[in-house]
């Protein structure tokens, strides 16, 4: 994990294991792809498997606290 100026609470190992557990709770197979940390959260990508979309979570560094990134705005196709 990359050195940080603030000190979290939450590890790395900690935030993988509280966001593999929230995706278990959606019924969600998932594999980790990435996990990033920033000066508070630790930001978690999932793969899901075809068919899903992947799963993108938000890990408070201080508090534990598991939420989901909603997905970026899809473009709006061209209606014919």
């Amino acid at each position: 994990p990359p050195p940080t100026s603030v000190t979290l609470t939450v590890g790395y190992d900690e935030a993988v294991r509280l966001g593999a557990a929230y995706a278990r709770n959606l019924d969600y197979e998932v594999k980790l792809v990435t996990a990033k940390q920033d000066e508070a959260s630790w930001w978690l990508h999932y793969a899901a498997p075809e068919g899903h979309p992947p799963l993108e979570l938000r890990v408070d560094g201080q508090t534990a606290q598991v939420e989901p990134v909603p997905p970026p705005p899809s473009p709006a196709s061209p209606t014919k």
